[in-house]
Formats: structure tokens, sequence, C-alpha cells
């Protein structure tokens, strides 16, 4: 709140769209933007409600009669659907009443990582679960209290997030002996005693194809909310403000920390904190304008970059970063190497990548800024 307060204070006027993520949508916070005349747009966390709240939203989702699809470049990128409520909240000795609405947002490609990442869980908890009982023998102890082996697969499922669709099976193992009372070898005046040692091992894994395929059901879904009017951000334009949210999120990473690294500051005196940091900014800028015009050539060519990573001398790209392009440049070691006798002085430059002049290129900078270099000259550099 305080620094939307300030952003305000800055701009002067009202009507401001604040996009945020689940750390801005909590109510209160909702409520000050609404009092104030400004839109927010954020996604609902699950942990702000109750399961009995979650769930009638997720009832009115698989009740929803229709949705709207997302289109990319001629094929779906997604699909929602929305409706609206009434939110009536009493902040600073004031109610405050307005008309939100709520959104739930598909995205197929997320629905495949989430399914990717559940089958990782699964299979690393199938896993740790089949090591976790293994047969008797030296250096190895095995687990005599169904109660111990009962808590440790409860762990295991609950650190790999697989609760409920995993069901293990075991059975109590008895191994019956008999030894003679006391210490040494038995002889027929030692009496015997029967002793059973007791281990409890896991028999089988499976997988609740049920409660998998439920979960699964629901991969893919978000629900943000907005109380922008419909009319100035339809569902579509409202999911795609938000997912635009990472490009200030990268530039921000960039500008804290390497390359730019404007934290920590060595620096005392408030112009000195001024010049630095007006300095770092136009290096940011020109790291992102350099992404954008080297993926924007990359794309309208439909080309990909090779040789840029390190040992991957293969491995292709058409969204490098600024930063992966410099240091490929420092590794060229692009050499101006001067040579003079008395007679005459001459230049020489090694060979530029191949890939360096297409670059430049899409940078809008003269190939020759390098090539002029080596002219031969006598005149000194």
């Amino acid at each position: 709140m305080p620094l939307y307060q300030r952003v305000r204070e800055i701009l002067g006027k009202t009507g401001l769209l604040c996009v945020g993520d689940c750390k801005m949508a909590v109510l209160t916070t909702r409520a000050h933007m609404a009092l104030a005349g400004d839109y927010y747009l954020t996604r609902l966390p699950r942990n702000l409600y109750s399961a009995e709240q979650w769930e009638t939203w997720v009832a009115q989702r698989e009740t929803c009669e229709s949705l709207t699809l997302f289109w990319g470049d001629r094929e779906s990128k997604g699909a929602g659907c929305e409706w609206a409520h009434t939110l009536t909240v009493a902040i600073e000795g004031q109610t405050v009443s307005w008309e939100e609405r709520l959104q739930w947002v598909y995205s197929p490609d997320m629905a495949a990582t989430q399914a990717q990442s559940l089958e990782t869980r699964l299979q690393q908890a199938e896993a740790e679960l089949r090591a976790l009982t293994p047969e008797p023998g030296r250096g190895r102890r095995p687990i005599r209290e169904k109660e111990d082996l009962q808590a440790r697969i409860a762990t295991i499922v609950k650190r790999h997030q697989v609760e409920g669709l995993l069901q293990s099976h075991w059975e109590r193992v008895e191994q019956r002996e008999t030894r003679y009372v006391g210490r040494g070898r038995g002889s027929a005046p030692r009496p015997p005693r029967e002793v059973v040692p007791v281990h409890y091992r896991i028999t089988c894994v499976e997988r609740q194809a049920a409660a998998t395929t439920a979960t699964q059901h629901h991969f893919g879904w978000q629900l943000q909310v907005t109380n922008a009017p419909e009319v100035a951000l339809r569902l579509q334009q409202a999911t795609t403000t938000y997912q635009e949210g990472w490009h200030l999120e990268h530039d921000f990473h960039k500008l804290k920390d390497r390359p730019i690294g404007l934290r920590p500051l060595f620096v005392w005196r408030d112009e000195q904190i001024l010049g630095l940091t007006r300095l770092l900014l136009l290096a940011l800028r020109w790291l992102t304008l350099s992404e954008t015009q080297v993926a924007r050539g990359l794309l309208a060519d439909d080309q990909r970059l090779t040789g840029l990573y390190e040992g991957q001398p293969r491995r292709a790209t058409q969204r490098p970063t600024a930063v992966r392009l410099l240091k490929a440049i420092s590794r060229a070691e692009i050499t101006l190497t001067k040579v003079q006798s008395s007679a005459h002085c001459e230049w020489y430059l090694t060979a530029l990548p191949s890939w360096l002049p297409q670059i430049l290129d899409y940078l809008k900078l003269p190939l020759n800024s390098y090539q002029k270099l080596s002219v031969n000259s006598t005149l000194p550099f």
C-alpha cells in the first residue's frame, strides 16, 4: 500500500490499472484501490480463502456454459470464463462496495508442465517407497514397528506432494529361530527358546488412477480477479496483461543483480547515488533494446543462432539474452594488433565470428565499425 500511494502521488490521477502477483490479492488492498477509483488485476492464491469457498468457485467454473478461447498465431493459446460478484468491506471507518470480476484462465502449456512435474514426483516417491524396506542384512536396519513404517511412508508422500495418489502395500514378515538360553554353544542340558524377529516389507506401490485423473483435471487453471469494466479490459486482454509482468520482473533482476549490479551501492552522497542509478538504468535500457532487436530480427528471418553457449556449439536459440551475446563476443577474443616499423604502420584485426555481422545488422550498427579498425595507416591510432 505505501508503494501504491506513492505511485498515485507521482502520477496525480485516478483510473490506474495496478497489476501485481498474489501478494497484492489481499482483500483490504483491493478494497483500498477500489475506494480510490483505481483498478487492479491480480491472481488469487488458494490460501486466502477457505476450502469451501474455493470449491464453490471451482464448481462455478465446471458449470460454465461457454468458454472464451484465446487465440495466438492461428492456434488456441488457452481459454477462460468469468462472472461478476459484489464485495463489501469496511475500511477506514467506512463501508466500501464494488463489483469484481472472477476470471478462470486455462493455459495448456501450464497444464503440460504441471503434468510433467507430477509424473516426476510420482516416480521419485515410488522409488523411495520401494527402497524404504530392503531385505535384512549386514548394514541394513529393518523397520520393526508398523507405526514407524506408516510414518515414514507419510513423510515421503508429503515431501513429494503426492498425498492420496499412491497406495503402499506391506506385509509383516516373521522369521522363527530357535536359540539356547545363555551364552556359548548349545548342549543337551541347556533349554532352548524360540525367537521370532519381526520386520515389515513393502510389497508394492500402486498409483491411484482415479485420484490422479481428478488432480490432473485442475491442471492449467488459475483464478484472477479485476474490478476493471469489461469494456476497458476484456478477458483475453486481462490475461495477456498479467502474463507480461515477467518482463518487468526480469528487468528488475538484471538491474539489482548481475550483470549491472545496482546492489549493493558503495556510494553515500546523493549526487553519486543519483548519477550511478541513471548510468545503470541506461545500461539496462541498452540490454533490453539489444535483446528485443535481435529477437525480433531472428523471428522475422525465421533463424536461430548457434555458438553462443559455452561447451554447446550446436545449441541454437531464437531469443538470446544480451548478456549471452556479450559473453560470446568476449570469448571470441577479437584482437586488434598494431605492427609499426620505421616505414609504415599496419593494423591487423582477427576474423569476426560468423554470427556477429548478423547481430550488428539487427542492432542497426554498421559492420565497418570493426572493419575500419584494420585499415592500414601511417598515422598513429
